[in-house]
């Protein structure tokens, strides 16, 4: 979307703007991670949101894909490892977390990007993750 956002389906639902979703937004950033020479505006957009959002957001599957992207850019968030933790506290809550749990298990995980086939962006395509 023009404002550097993703999300899942159509832009306009009813008349409406439909917003950028975190969750889509990153993974937005993981694939275009593999195919462009350098981040554009838009790129930087996208960061900017997912810097504003996730702070906020615990939902497992959002914050995984969010902080995932940002990491396949170099832009892994200081307080990352925090909002997982706090994500993993309310996600064991629920009556079935395997998939929630999955997803912060993935995202705190120093070897998530070569497992899932992307370099961080600059590393020369190499794979390596040093962070």
């Amino acid at each position: 979307m023009d404002d550097g956002t993703w999300n899942f389906g159509n832009t306009f639902v009813f008349g409406s703007l439909y917003p950028g979703q975190p969750t889509a937004t990153g993974l937005g950033l993981l694939s275009l991670s593999l195919t462009t020479d350098g981040p554009t505006q838009l790129h930087r957009k996208s960061f900017e949101y997912l810097e504003a959002l996730l702070p906020t957001t615990r939902a497992a599957a959002s914050l995984c894909w969010g902080i995932l992207g940002l990491r396949a850019w170099n832009r892994r968030p200081d307080a990352s490892e925090t909002w997982l933790g706090e994500s993993y506290e309310r996600s064991r809550q629920r009556s079935n977390p395997v998939l929630q749990i999955a997803f912060l298990v993935l995202a705190s995980g120093e070897r998530a990007l070569p497992v899932l086939g992307v370099s961080r962006f600059g590393d020369g395509g190499s794979g390596s993750t040093t962070e």
